[in-house]
């Protein structure tokens, strides 16, 4: 942002710091929306599908069995 308050160009700011320019255009629509705060990273991904609890819960019921119990004949 602070380039672009120098009169940097969109391309030029883009260009120095390896991101398209639709990525600093990004950038900027969230500045003039919401200031700084606009610009704070979000949480990466989606929210998990399952607890880490019921995921453990799997686990230990899956290793009880061998992959033949499961239609698996051999493998590679």
């Amino acid at each position: 942002m602070l380039m672009l308050h120098r009169s940097a160009r969109v391309s030029d700011v883009a260009r120095t710091l390896c991101f398209a320019r639709s990525s600093v255009g990004r950038w900027i629509n969230w500045f003039t929306q919401s200031g700084v705060d606009g610009l704070k990273s979000l949480p990466a991904g989606r929210a998990r599908r399952w607890s880490f609890e019921h995921i453990c819960t799997l686990l230990r019921e899956l290793v009880k069995h061998s992959p033949g119990d499961f239609g698996y004949q051999r493998s590679r």
